[in-house]
């Protein structure tokens, strides 16, 4: 099989921009009434490996084993939170709850470099992570892993996935959909029920988890993942991880031997740990210190709560933009614009003030921020039929 990943965003260092107020305009403090701290959104990064070497060449499936080192060491350093697929899935249900910052490293197939390479790194950090494994590939000799193996990582908190019977490729996959309903479900039968229960069997556990080999997946899997007891899958799109996920698409970056890009793009996370955020006498959108999914987002304040407002006098200030060409929606009262071009700075500030009929100062601003939540975008990289 073969992957071609390619990382099509990349976001722009935050900054600034400076505000110039028009004449007879103060810089007060703001439309601020309190200031509290919250737990910002937590956010799951999953790493997702395959093959490991200290003397092989790198290829896209295959990183070296200093490379790998450094990077356990950079995701040390770092502070970010390593989770176990156990926390993972409680989390998921909603009976756990995890910082705003986390990483969970998986690992697919089974090859025996996972043990003599990736482990003793992965014990030295103390490091809990996933394997991913496909039931033909245990065991089976040449390089891959034994059971002893196996056995013995999970004693050190390794835990294991289902990644299959036969890690078939999309054109097996396809092939046997096109031979008909009985062909296809015996076929889903064997790949997913099946090796769940040999897992299951094999290692006195009850793996919930379904990781797609090649990331490859149709929409009528999702039947038999359920009914074949697991909840959750992961895809190779590369994203972050948040409770609103769809259970059986779930994101992960694809850590590729040739290049150290989608690591270092999974630990970017949108927010901190914690967030001030401002409550404003008057609502806005998107809301101060939220994080909003839309590229080309409607900026707002509702100013009905404004006396005698001089609706002439109303201007709005967008970080990047400069003054915008909002104007009052007649429905709802606010005074809006909406961005015309994708917004590509992590963070956005806006600034809006107005006067009172008859008078000639302006009222003091309002000030807030937003941030746009850049989901990872990605091709669907598998070899063609």
């Amino acid at each position: 099989m073969i992957f071609r990943f390619s990382l099509l965003c990349a976001l722009l260092l935050s900054f600034s921009t400076a505000v110039e107020l028009p004449s007879g305009i103060e810089e007060p403090s703001g439309d601020v009434v309190t200031e509290r701290v919250v737990q910002a959104r937590t956010e799951v990064s999953v790493l997702c490996y395959h093959d490991f070497s200290e003397t092989l060449s790198a290829t896209e499936m295959r990183i070296k084993g200093d490379v790998f080192s450094q990077q356990m060491q950079q995701l040390a350093d770092s502070g970010v939170n390593v989770i176990s697929l156990s926390d993972f899935v409680e989390w998921k249900k909603g009976q756990k709850q995890l910082p705003a910052q986390n990483v969970l490293i998986t690992i697919d197939d089974g090859w025996r470099s996972v043990y003599e390479v990736a482990f003793p790194i992965l014990k030295k950090h103390k490091f809990p992570f996933a394997l991913g494994l496909y039931t033909d590939f245990i065991d089976s000799g040449g390089k891959t892993l034994r059971k002893s193996m196996l056995n013995e990582m999970r004693r050190s908190g390794m835990e294991i996935a289902c990644h299959s019977a036969t890690h078939p490729l999309p054109s097996v996959v396809k092939k046997a959909r096109n031979a008909g309903e009985e062909t296809y479900q015996s076929f889903l039968n064997a790949e997913f029920a099946d090796s769940k229960k040999e897992l299951d069997t094999m290692f006195g556990i009850d793996t919930p988890v379904y990781v797609y080999p090649g990331g490859f997946y149709l929409q009528d899997m999702f039947p038999i993942i359920r009914n074949s007891g697991m909840s959750y899958a992961f895809t190779v799109k590369p994203g972050k991880i948040t409770l609103e996920s769809e259970n059986l698409e779930l994101p992960r970056y694809v850590v590729l031997g040739t290049t150290n890009r989608l690591f270092e793009e999974a630990l970017k996370f949108s927010s901190p740990s914690k967030v001030a955020v401002k409550t404003l006498l008057h609502p806005v959108k998107p809301a101060q210190g939220t994080s909003t999914v839309e590229r080309q987002p409607w900026i707002g304040i509702d100013l009905s709560a404004v006396k005698n407002l001089d609706r002439d006098s109303v201007f709005m200030r967008v970080s990047g933009f400069g003054k915008v060409k909002a104007k009052f929606i007649k429905e709802t009262n606010r005074f809006e614009w909406q961005a015309k071009r994708t917004l590509r700075l992590p963070s956005y500030k806006v600034m809006v003030q107005w006067k009172e009929k008859g008078k000639s100062k302006y009222e003091s601003p309002v000030n807030w921020e937003f941030f746009i939540d850049h989901k990872a975008e990605y091709i669907d990289l598998v070899k063609p039929d």
